[in-house]
């Protein structure tokens, strides 16, 4: 029975890693705090962003009318942010149904803490409760409020090698690296590896249980990857006679040159859709003309746009049991996308009580020669 506090925010990544240590994997906490404290909407959006980066999301408290547990009963900005994330979950449950399955088979847990790689790391204050969250993402959990003045958390972190980059915004970071990161209420320390694959649905469905009738791909540049999404009807023990279906998602990694090809490897027909809708998501990635769309060497029909700093491609009921191929090409495609801090200053300046001209004073002081 958790005390509702910042106290107790801060011990839930250790309990998930702890869990992790013992080969559980689906451990649950009380979202939000379970008794005591006081309701705050800052600590209540921290637990529940928390919360969907955790192997299971559980809204719970005490009985009692001034619970707030309910993300209705919040203001309209605790109301959107929680909103937003609670769909970001849903969208998450191929991947996180395939990642159970790689626990399932081989015992990977889906939470492994950085210090499984970092051993040095295991009493770091800063950085213990970091975790790989499956196979492509890595948290770096806010268990801290904000700082009034900046209106911000100062979140300091610590990257494992290689590349990654923001989930949310797809900035780069390359890894092996201590960052001071500044956070928003509206944002959360998620990053992706590079040529990280994240398999999705699409939130048009009643019953999230049922397999989703478009799959969203989304694809980070840097180099090759694979990944295997496993799906099975969702409820019953029918997969352990072999009632299931895995499709595998191939990323081709070159400078300015992306395909992706995905392709039945094995499973029983009637478990997912006969016919499938794709969108497929370079993220970082510019719009060009040179793309093309096979089904089974077939020409299909497809549309594309730019999302923000990502390319989309779209097409529609394509048979699930033939090969699909994507080629991505052009010039300068790929956008860098390296973090400069002076952007996360600028805001911070930006968004200060304080009058505009002293923000003007403070900008040239920080950012002259």
């Amino acid at each position: 029975k958790t005390n509702v506090s910042w106290k107790t925010l801060k011990l839930l990544p250790f309990y998930n890693s702890t869990a992790a240590n013992i080969g559980i994997s689906w451990w649950s906490h009380d979202i939000g705090g379970f008794k005591g404290g006081m309701e705050d909407s800052e600590l209540y959006m921290r637990y529940v962003q928390l919360g969907v980066y955790s192997p299971i999301l559980r809204l719970s408290s005490s009985f009692g009318k001034y619970y707030k547990r309910e993300p209705w009963k919040w203001d309209a900005k605790t109301l959107k942010i929680v909103h937003d994330y609670l769909r970001i979950r849903h969208k998450l449950i191929p991947y996180l149904y395939s990642e159970a399955k790689k626990y399932s088979s081989f015992g990977a847990p889906l939470i492994q803490p950085l210090y499984y790689k970092y051993p040095e790391t295991y009493d770091e204050p800063l950085y213990k409760n970091e975790f790989y969250y499956g196979s492509e993402l890595f948290v770096a959990p806010i268990v801290d409020p904000k700082d009034s003045v900046m209106n911000r958390v100062v979140h300091k972190i610590f990257l494992p090698n290689g590349v990654w980059y923001d989930f949310k915004t797809g900035k780069k970071f390359p890894g092996g690296k201590r960052y001071v990161t500044f956070y928003k209420d509206e944002d959360y320390p998620v990053y992706a590896k590079t040529g990280a694959i994240i398999p999705m649905a699409k939130l048009d469905r009643d019953n999230l249980n049922d397999v989703s009738k478009t799959l969203e791909i989304q694809i980070f540049p840097g180099r090759s990857n694979t990944y295997k999404l496993y799906e099975d009807d969702g409820e019953s023990l029918m997969y352990r006679e072999g009632q299931s279906f895995t499709t595998e998602i191939n990323y081709y990694y070159k400078e300015n040159d992306f395909s992706v090809s995905i392709q039945p490897v094995e499973g029983v027909e009637g478990i997912i859709p006969t016919t499938r809708n794709y969108k497929i998501i370079f993220r970082n990635t510019k719009f060009t003309d040179n793309v093309q769309v096979f089904k089974d060497e077939v020409n299909v029909p497809y549309r594309r746009y730019v999302d923000d700093n990502d390319f989309v491609i779209e097409f529609d009921e394509i048979p699930t049991l033939s090969k699909i191929f994507v080629y991505c090409k052009g010039k300068d495609i790929e956008i860098n996308a390296e973090r400069i801090i002076n952007e996360d200053i600028e805001g911070i300046i930006s968004d200060l009580n304080i009058s505009t001209e002293l923000k003007e004073k403070v900008d040239k002081i920080i950012f002259s020669d």
